[in-house]
């Protein structure tokens, strides 16, 4: 190993200055180009709503997905709240996350949304942890939907690059919790994903 570095110096102290620094350069720009379209292109949509740069759909319905990011919400405020001149109409909320973990403000939001007339739905965060069936059957079991609710979700912000047996378990996976939870409320999941997601699969 030692002889290695001397060998590394060496080759570093007969190289001229220049090179070394047009390597380095080379180096960087290869590592930031990756690290933009890996990291921050496929996220941009997020960046940018940050910075207040959003494009909303044509049209005046309004709504808004919360969990236990936003902390303890003020929803008597949120429901005076006004998106490009419309009303917060609607709202998911996050309710489970794999086959274990309730969102610890869930049962808060879900409710508080009811008190405040704020049409709600609940979604489940799917996980690679545990299969499709105990996802569902956690959700099931943590989310008591009623009339005039929206339909359960399914947010799916997995890893897309999968082939063979892994893309295949995947979706039979998703299907399963599709299915499940589809018997259990009588009514069709929405799915929720980006638009590569929705390609891929």
């Amino acid at each position: 190993m030692a002889k290695i570095i001397k060998q590394i110096r060496l080759l570093f102290r007969s190289t001229p200055k220049s090179v070394v620094w047009i390597v380095l350069i080379c180096v960087i720009v290869v590592y930031c180009y990756l690290f933009y379209t890996n990291f921050v292109k496929p996220y941009s949509y997020r960046w940018k709503a940050l910075y207040g740069e959003t494009r909303y759909p044509k049209g005046s319905v309004r709504g808004i997905d919360v969990s236990h990011y936003q902390k303890a919400i003020d929803w008597s405020t949120l429901k005076k709240a006004i998106i490009q001149d419309a009303p917060v109409d609607f709202v998911f909320i996050k309710a489970t996350e794999g086959s274990l973990d309730l969102d610890n403000y869930f049962n808060y939001n879900f409710h508080s949304a009811k008190n405040q007339n704020i049409i709600r739905g609940a979604y489940h965060f799917f996980t690679t942890q545990s299969t499709g069936i105990d996802q569902a059957k956690f959700f099931c079991k943590n989310v008591k939907l009623e009339k005039g609710d929206l339909p359960p979700v399914l947010d799916l912000e997995i890893d897309i690059n999968l082939s063979g047996d892994n893309y295949s378990k995947l979706k039979n996976e998703i299907i399963d919790w599709l299915s499940y939870v589809g018997k259990h409320y009588d009514t069709k999941p929405i799915i929720y994903a980006s638009y590569k997601f929705k390609e891929h699969f």
